[in-house]
């Protein structure tokens, strides 16, 4: 029997290509994106205002502002593309014959295969935080701009602020950023591979019925998936300010969720969608 940890292994290494490629993708179109923005700025002879900030930052800072807005905006079309990337990537493994043939158990290898999903997408959005952040520090410490880079930064951190941020609330949030993240994931491997069992079960007449039936029953989920975290991500913002416990109140629901989620994937999976 193949480990758990081999499988993964194995599964993370096939989609950590996919995110390189997504980040040299969205990083090479943002260069190109900035040099078509500083030739066109020449032409019409707006480059000093538009492209220098008016000399209110230096060269390179100014250029590195406008590299990392470029960067944010592909990132954000990037980390977009990957998700439905990995989503896709996701079910051609579950129906995979070649990954199917790995000796363990389905609920390990759903479980291998989705949480290598789910960390690859969320290694690409902090790579995409770090380049963020590394193209935002010449801006901060510009010599321009560092008196008001101090000042923003002491009321940061002030006593006053500190004194009004809970850290269990913060821990909740980024716990229920992670049980959402899963909720998702295990929510369209359920439209999947329900939709997936009934194409191969039902009569032929019969199957764009189903397949409608579960077309109307993701619309559903996925409003009420956003409603979810609409009002959560309000209180979390509310709970911050004045800390108790409600937050950890959705992520315990969230998470009791995603394992009902993930035991009848693991059991449609294993009983029900055939390999190709």
């Amino acid at each position: 029997m193949s480990s758990f940890g081999m499988t993964f292994k194995a599964m993370f290494a096939r989609k950590r290509h996919g995110v390189w490629q997504v980040l040299w993708v969205t990083l090479l179109a943002s260069v190109v994106s900035l040099i078509i923005a500083m030739i066109k700025s020449a032409a019409r002879g707006h480059f000093y205002e538009e492209m220098l900030s008016n000399g209110e930052l230096s060269p390179f800072s100014s250029i590195c502002l406008l590299l990392g807005t470029c960067v944010l905006i592909w990132g954000m079309l990037g980390i977009i593309a990957y998700f439905f990337i990995s989503v896709r990537q996701n079910e051609k493994i579950n129906r995979s014959a070649t990954w199917r043939l790995i000796p363990i158990s389905t609920a390990k290898f759903y479980g291998s295969n989705l949480l290598s999903a789910f960390l690859s997408y969320i290694i690409l959005g902090l790579i995409y935080s770090v380049i963020g952040t590394l193209l935002l520090l010449p801006v901060l410490l510009d010599k321009r701009n560092i008196s008001e880079t101090t000042r923003s930064i002491q009321k940061l951190f002030s006593a006053e602020v500190l004194s009004k941020i809970d850290p269990w609330s913060i821990l909740g949030g980024i716990v229920f950023m992670l049980v959402f993240g899963l909720l998702v994931y295990t929510g369209i491997s359920l439209i999947n591979l329900g939709s997936r069992t009934l194409a191969d079960y039902l009569p032929t007449n019969m199957a764009k019925l189903g397949r409608f039936v579960i077309g109307v029953i993701f619309i559903i989920l996925a409003f009420w998936l956003m409603n979810i975290f609409n009002d959560a991500y309000n209180r979390w913002i509310m709970i911050m300010l004045e800390g108790n416990t409600e937050l950890w109140v959705d992520n315990l629901i969230l998470l009791v969720i995603d394992a009902v989620f993930f035991g009848i994937n693991s059991w449609l999976l294993r009983d029900f969608v055939e390999a190709e």
